[in-house]
This record gives C-alpha cells, sequence and structure tokens, in this order.
C-alpha cells in the first residue's frame, strides 16, 4: 500500500523552493556589484605618506565601515549643512580616496593653532598625517559640526593639501556614496602591502 505525501510536506517543499529561487535571484542580479574587489591608482599627493600618487590600490566593495577607515568615494554630489538638515549640490566629477575620521552622530571640530582634529571634544591620535592640520582648506562649514546620520567626514592623511569634507565641494560623503574601502596598496615593486 503507498502513502500520499501530506500536504504540510507539499506546502513546505514549495516554501523551501520559493525561497531558494528568491536567494539565487539576488545573488544573480544584486550581489555582482556589491561585492568583489577594483583596483585604482592614485592620483595625487593628498594621502600622502600613507599613500603615494602612482600607487596602485585595492578596494573591498563589501566592507564594515569605521573611523579610520580609508574610502573611495564618489564625489559628484557635495553634501552641506543648511537650516533644515542635509543640502546636496553639484560635486567634482571625480572619485576620492580619503580617511573616515566622523560617522554619523560625532561631532567635528579643529584647533588649527595647535594643528589638532577633535571628534566629540577628543583630539584624534594621527600617527598617519603628513603634517598637523593647519589649515581649513576650506569652507564647507561653520565648526564644530555633528555629522548627520548615514554621512561620513573624511579627510586626507596630508591635510595642508588635500581636498576633503572641509571643502564646499565636496562636504560630507553619503554612506551610499562610498564605493569601497581601500584595503591594499601595491608599491612600485609589485609587493602588496596593508594600508592602514
Amino acid at each position: 500500500m503507498s502513502r500520499k505525501p501530506k500536504i504540510g510536506s507539499k506546502i513546505l517543499f514549495v516554501v523551501i523552493a520559493f525561497a531558494a529561487t528568491a536567494a539565487l535571484t539576488f545573488a544573480i542580479v544584486y550581489l555582482p556589484g556589491k561585492i568583489g574587489k577594483l583596483n585604482v591608482e592614485m592620483e595625487g599627493d593628498s594621502m600622502a605618506s600613507t599613500i603615494l600618487n602612482g600607487e596602485k590600490l585595492i578596494i573591498e566593495k563589501s566592507f564594515y565601515l569605521r573611523n579610520g577607515d580609508i574610502v573611495y568615494i564618489d564625489c559628484s554630489r557635495a553634501n552641506l549643512l543648511g537650516d533644515g538638515g542635509v543640502v546636496s549640490s553639484e560635486g567634482i566629477e571625480q572619485n576620492l580616496i580619503k580617511r573616515v575620521i566622523a560617522m554619523g552622530g560625532q561631532t567635528v571640530e579643529f584647533d588649527f593653532s595647535k594643528g589638532k582634529v577633535l571628534v566629540d571634544d577628543e583630539p584624534l591620535d594621527e600617527p598617519y598625517v603628513q603634517e598637523p592640520t593647519y589649515s581649513s582648506m576650506g569652507n564647507a562649514f561653520e565648526y564644530p559640526i555633528t555629522v548627520p546620520a548615514g554621512y561620513v567626514y573624511v579627510l586626507g592623511d596630508n591635510r595642508n593639501n588635500a581636498r576633503d569634507s572641509r571643502d564646499e565641494k565636496i562636504g560630507l560623503i553619503a554612506e551610499e556614496q562610498i564605493l569601497g574601502k581601500i584595503v591594499l596598496k601595491i608599491n612600485p615593486e609589485g609587493k602588496k602591502e596593508p594600508v592602514i
């Protein structure tokens, strides 16, 4: 005598098949643009001496973001602060490489007389900078500012020779403008080195 499958097992099979199809569709359509690596070359001296002009970089497109990370950003939109919050305008038609200094909810200010950057009233320990921060390099904001949720504040490591969040044509960087996180650099001899 043969047993007929129960209705519950047929429904379970259909649900599992649907979930597997949805996951496969997501992986085929969405993930190729979000996971993987990019290779770019540093242009300019704004990240010296951490990353030098002409060095090749490997960028991870899927990443967890935190303060101190070096990121590859789309600067075609400048995000400044207005009376009602963030106001966006045309930025520069260039992708840049910068260091994340502050994230949403954190306060940024400068003490140019001492060459210090302060986040949440604490001076940053920045062994990676070329020299202390003595220049405002633009007039994007009146400091201190609190970075809105969903945005980051970025600076170049060569602070007195960098276009970054201090510049009104760049401003704050929306998280969706971050194209990836720099994970390795390739020196002229072809050796891969971590970027910190």
